[in-house]
């Protein structure tokens, strides 16, 4: 349980702070990439995970 709550604690905050590089790359793919969508979302997903399991393992 103690995982959880901390989960729940701390995504806010890692929230607001990976949303303005998932904003950047959201309008980079629109204007410039224009790469498949599958591949898009592969790595939006991945690159959201890797920032939440960094921020696990750094606390």
């Amino acid at each position: 349980m103690a995982l959880l709550s901390l989960v729940r604690d701390r995504l806010p905050e890692v929230l607001r702070a990976i949303a303005p590089l998932v904003g950047l790359g959201i309008v980079l793919q629109m204007t410039i990439v224009h790469a498949p969508a599958a591949l898009f979302v592969q790595v939006m997903v991945g690159s959201i995970l890797f920032v939440l399991l960094l921020g696990w393992l750094l606390q």
